[in-house]
């Protein structure tokens, strides 16, 4: 009997030593699709052409966006003037 007794103890011992665990690879659920609208277009807005900023030509002379030649502080020049801003 006391043989069949430490038999029984040992693969008790045995058993509890060599508890099985399971892993489960759990992975995150993909995420939803988000619909995002198409920017809309750009709109083109109208300026005026006395609005417009001046420009120069390659003397350094300022002009308007009608044409007309302009001093330093927005003036119209006589087209007759030599002045030279």
């Amino acid at each position: 009997m006391r043989s069949i007794s430490l038999c029984v103890i040992a693969a008790c011992v045995v058993s509890a030593c060599s508890v099985r665990t399971e892993t489960r690879e759990v992975r995150p659920a993909p995420a939803p699709a988000v619909y995002v609208p198409p920017p809309e277009p750009t709109r083109t807005v109208y300026v005026p052409a006395d609005q417009t900023s001046p420009s120069r030509d390659e003397y350094g002379f300022r002009y308007d966006a009608k044409g007309n030649r302009i001093d330093s502080r927005g003036n119209i020049i006589s087209p007759q003037s030599t002045y030279r801003d």
